[in-house]
């Protein structure tokens, strides 16, 4: 009894953790990291034609304004919607980040049939909505 307990309690969780740190290792979100300090500066170092065209990509309502008329003013619209263009940025480089991580839940669930503690694991944490899944519904609200 007490070997069972050892493996289903131990050594089972901690052979399926090992290989998922092996095969999946954890991320640095570098990629968040790039474009949060690196892409943000080269988009402000961006002429502000280039950024306007990105911004026009983004927002087509913004083609036809009455801005587009007025340069002084235009500039100065576009410098203050430029944090639009960061955190477009941003959004981009959390998919990634969101897929790798949906990979590692899929690969876990995947485990639940040999891997009782687990399943108990991620049941109290869906109980205590202190699971991954409830934190992503919390944050898309």
């Amino acid at each position: 009894m007490v070997g069972l307990y050892l493996v289903f309690a131990f050594i089972v969780p901690a052979t399926v953790s090992q290989y998922l740190s092996i095969k999946r290792p954890a991320n640095l979100m570098r990629e968040f990291v790039d474009a949060k300090l690196d892409k943000r500066w080269d988009l402000w170092d961006q002429p502000p034609h280039e950024r306007q065209a990105q911004l026009n990509e983004l927002f087509p309502e913004i083609v036809g304004s009455p801005l587009s008329g007025d340069s002084d003013k235009l500039n100065k619209a576009i410098r203050e919607s430029t944090s639009a263009l960061e955190n477009n940025l941003q959004k981009e480089s959390i998919r990634p980040i969101e897929e790798e991580i949906e990979a590692k839940y899929a690969f876990i669930r995947s485990t639940y049939w040999f891997n009782p503690l687990s399943i108990f694991q991620n049941q109290l944490n869906a109980v205590a909505q202190t699971h991954y899944d409830d934190s992503r519904k919390l944050s898309y609200r």
